[in-house]
C-alpha cells in the first residue's frame, strides 16, 4: 500500500515522496533543509477544532475544594472554590478572595488567663472557686448574653488587746466600743481614726446604774454651808473646785466627838471644829521647817508625832503657843527606843506665820505627825 500508519515496522511513502527520492543510490547522502514557516498561526486560531476542545474538557478533574467547569461554546474553563457554611462559620468571597466569618456564640475559643499581668494558662473555660470566707453567686443573664458574678467576703474579726499605759485592761476582745463625745472615722485601708473630745464639756454617767448622762456640775452636788462646789468658766479647761463650808459639822446634826472620813479625822467640840491630818517629812543634819500656821488665826497648835531613823524611835507631843510676836514650843517625850537625842525642836516667827522646826545633828530622820489648831 502507499500509506501506513505510524507505529508499524515499515512506513510506506506516497508516490510524490518516492519521486523526490528517485536517483539516490546506495551510499549517497540526503540533505534536508528546514524552512521556517511564519503562517503557522496562534494556539487560539489553530487549536480550535472540536476534537481538541473536547479533549481538554475530558481531562479536567475537580476536587472537594475546587470545581472545574468547561464551556464548549466560548470556549473557556471556569474554576470555583467549593465552600460550605456550618453552625460555627460562614464562608463567602469577593474580589479580594475568600472570607470566613465565625458565627456569633457558635464556638468555644481559648483565651489567655493571667494573674498580675502574667499568663497562667490558655484555656476555653474559666473556673471560679470559693475561697475561705468568700461566697460566689453566678447568674446566667440570657437576655443580655452574659453571666453576672457577685463576690462576697465575710470579714473575720481578729482578737486585740486593749491597754492603758502599756498594761492590758482587756485581752483577746473582738469589739472595742467608744461612748460619749467620741467620733470614729473610717479612713479606709483597714484604718479607723478615733477622736476623743477637744476640751469641750461632755456628758457622763455617775455609775452603770445611772440612766441619764449629764455634765459633772449637775452630777456632783454640794451641801449648803458644808461642801461648796465652785465651777470656773474658762470655756477651755473648766474644773470644779471642792472646798469646805463655814459649818462643816455642828453639835445638832453631828453629836459625836470623833468622825472619821477616809484618812482624815475630824475632831469637834461644841464651840470649835478642827481638821487634823497626818503629815510626813524627812530631814538630815540640818534645821528644817516642818510646819507653819497663821498666828493671826490661831494662837496655838498641838502636834502628836512619831520620830525614827530606822534604828532609834520616839513618840511624843509638841505644843506651840504664840501671841503673834513671841512663840514658844514644849516637847514632851512619851516613849523612846534607843537614843533620839540628836533631834530637837524649835520655833520662830516668820512674818504672818509661826514656824515649827526640827533641829538634827545626824542624818536619815523621818517624822510623822498630826496637827490640831486651837
Amino acid at each position: 500500500m502507499d500509506n501506513m500508519d505510524d507505529g508499524t515496522t515499515n512506513v510506506a511513502m506516497t508516490a510524490v515522496e518516492r519521486t523526490k527520492l528517485t536517483g539516490l543510490d546506495t551510499g549517497n547522502k540526503l540533505t534536508v533543509t528546514a524552512t521556517e514557516k511564519s503562517d503557522i498561526g496562534t494556539i487560539s486560531t489553530k487549536v480550535n477544532t472540536e476534537e481538541a476542545q473536547d479533549s481538554v474538557g475530558l481531562i479536567l478533574t475537580g476536587t472537594n475544594t475546587i470545581d472545574l467547569t468547561y464551556d464548549d461554546v466560548t470556549p473557556k474553563i471556569t474554576a470555583d472554590v467549593l465552600s460550605q457554611n456550618s453552625s460555627t462559620a460562614n464562608i463567602s468571597d469577593n474580589a479580594s478572595g475568600l472570607k470566613v466569618d465565625v458565627v456569633t456564640n457558635s464556638s468555644k475559643q481559648k483565651i489567655d488567663i493571667g494573674k498580675g499581668g502574667t499568663v497562667v494558662g490558655t484555656r476555653k473555660e474559666l473556673n471560679l472557686i470559693e475561697g475561705t470566707n468568700v461566697t460566689l453567686t453566678l447568674t446566667d443573664d440570657a437576655v443580655n448574653d452574659k453571666i453576672d458574678v457577685t463576690i462576697n467576703s465575710t470579714a473575720v474579726a481578729g482578737a486585740i488587746d486593749v491597754q492603758k499605759d502599756d498594761a492590758d485592761v482587756v485581752t483577746s476582745m473582738t469589739t472595742l466600743n467608744f461612748e460619749g463625745s467620741v467620733s470614729v472615722t473610717d479612713e479606709g485601708s483597714n484604718k479607723a481614726t478615733v477622736t476623743i473630745g477637744s476640751g469641750a464639756d461632755i456628758n457622763a454617767k455617775v455609775s452603770s446604774a445611772d440612766t441619764t448622762t449629764g455634765y459633772l456640775e449637775d452630777k456632783v452636788i454640794g451641801t449648803t454651808d458644808k461642801v461648796v462646789l465652785t465651777k470656773n468658766n474658762t470655756g477651755a479647761n473648766e474644773n470644779i473646785q471642792i472646798s469646805l463650808g463655814t459649818d462643816v459639822f455642828d453639835k445638832v446634826t453631828n453629836n459625836s466627838d470623833n468622825i472619821t472620813e477616809g484618812s482624815t479625822n475630824l475632831f469637834m467640840t461644841s464651840t470649835e471644829k478642827v481638821l487634823v491630818t497626818n503629815i510626813t517629812t524627812t530631814f538630815d543634819t540640818e534645821t528644817k521647817v516642818i510646819d507653819t500656821f497663821a498666828h493671826a488665826s490661831n494662837n496655838s497648835s498641838v502636834y502628836d508625832y512619831e520620830l525614827n531613823d530606822g534604828t532609834n524611835y520616839r513618840v511624843g507631843r509638841i505644843k506651840v503657843l504664840t501671841n503673834g510676836t513671841l512663840v514658844y514650843p514644849s516637847d514632851t517625850v512619851e516613849i523612846e527606843i534607843g537614843d533620839t537625842s540628836d533631834v530637837d525642836f524649835s520655833t520662830s516667827i516668820n512674818g504672818v506665820n509661826a514656824e515649827l522646826k526640827a533641829v538634827s545633828s545626824s542624818d536619815g530622820w523621818t517624822i510623822v505627825f498630826t496637827k490640831r489648831l486651837l
